[in-house]
Formats: structure tokens, sequence, C-alpha cells
């Protein structure tokens, strides 16, 4: 959970710079696909940051379910 937290962070900051430092370079279509890209990415990583909690619960709640015999 802790990475996909770290990269929905630094995905738009590290496409913020690379659009920022290769201006010269990058065409404006090349900076907006770069830009959405990166908050595409964010998105998948907070929903997997998000979901990460359930899926261990889940996991815990089989794991005794296992332990105790029931289920």
């Amino acid at each position: 959970m802790i990475p996909a937290a770290w990269i929905c962070l630094l995905s738009p900051l590290a496409a913020t710079l690379l659009i920022t430092l290769g201006w010269n370079r990058l065409s404006r279509r090349g900076a907006g696909y770069l830009a959405t890209l990166s908050v595409a990415v964010s998105f998948v990583a907070a929903i997997v940051a998000f979901a990460a909690p359930a899926r261990r619960l889940a996991q815990r709640a089989a794991t005794t379910r296992r332990r105790s015999g029931a289920g």
C-alpha cells in the first residue's frame, strides 16, 4: 500500500518536472500525453492504495476462519 501511495503523489510531480525540463524538446501534444499518463498512473495507484486495507482485512478473516475450522 505504501508504494502505491508514493506513486500516487510522485507521478504528477515527475511529469511536471519532465515537462518543465524538456520544454524545448517536447511538443504540446507530447506534454499533454505525458500529463494525461501521469494522472492515469496516479489514479490507478490511488485505487490500489485505497483497496489494499480491504484486501488485507479479507485475508485476515479467511485465515481466522481456517484456524477456527469454520467455513
